[in-house]
């Protein structure tokens, strides 16, 4: 079957849709306090995995829309809310693009090659976000001044429901300091201080100075990773989300990689 030819108009939405990712990625970078690691070589299991999804997300893409549209995907995992968050939202662009970018920059690739992958794997991603974010129609945080507010109104309402009110120093606020400490730290070095365990969204105003922040932990007990097998297998439950109420406290931003500050 014959592949209709890329238009004009399609190459400068890819262009533009590059360009966005690109400025985003200069953002997270350049206001992050560490760009290095003690325990693990991330720079390099991380230029891999960016060469290795240059390689394989555009037949993989393909496949997947056999089956169904980046649009129903999108659907899915906005309805499902969790496994599916911002630092992997971001990755399914980017991940692809800083291949395609190291690839271009060693010599190995012109900008023009494989221009038809390119075009597929962006609009793909488009889609999927466009979709996924439908809630607020932004297709990255810093399009929403940084925020990542991807719950949609009928599930707020139930996690806010559902809260139990806490004082500092009361056991319950013990409780939760402690496990969340806990788990943050497991996730970290489960994921080899990727980080992409752990993700959070929002902040959702609540009024009278409170605002909700849902974190979510993912992959705890035996999953993908090998190096779980027998590990995670006492570890009860895979995922985890965590919705919790500051009060008096604001949250300037939660960005693509979903960190917040």
């Amino acid at each position: 079957m014959s592949v209709p030819p890329i238009t004009y108009a399609q190459l400068l939405d890819t262009n533009n849709l590059i360009q966005q990712n690109a400025d985003e990625c200069f953002y997270l970078c350049y206001y992050r306090t560490v760009q290095e690691s003690k325990l693990f070589p991330v720079p390099s299991y991380m230029m891999m995995s960016y060469l290795n999804a240059f390689y394989r997300y555009p037949p993989l893409l393909k496949k997947i829309e056999q089956h169904m549209s980046a649009e129903e995907l999108g659907d899915y995992a906005r309805d499902n809310g969790v496994k599916i968050a911002p630092s992997m939202t971001w990755g399914l662009a980017n991940f692809y693009l800083l291949g395609r970018e190291f690839l271009i920059n060693i010599g190995l690739l012109r900008p023009e090659d494989a221009v038809e992958d390119v075009v597929h794997v962006i609009d793909f991603w488009k889609r999927f976000m466009l979709s996924w974010q439908r809630n607020n129609a932004h297709l990255i945080a810093i399009q929403a001044g940084h925020r990542a507010q991807i719950h949609s109104e009928r599930r707020l309402q139930v996690m806010h429901a559902d809260m139990y009110d806490c004082e500092e120093g009361d056991e319950l606020h013990i409780a939760a300091q402690n496990c969340l400490a806990t788990v943050s730290q497991f996730t970290f070095l489960v994921s080899c201080e990727s980080r992409i365990g752990q993700n959070n969204m929002g902040p959702y105003n609540l009024g009278n100075g409170r605002e909700m922040l849902v974190r979510e932990f993912v992959d705890l007990s035996e999953s993908s990773y090998p190096w779980l097998d027998g590990v995670g297998a006492s570890v009860p439950y895979n995922n985890i989300v965590v919705p919790m109420v500051a009060e008096g406290v604001h949250f300037n931003w939660i960005d693509d990689w979903g960190s917040f500050s």
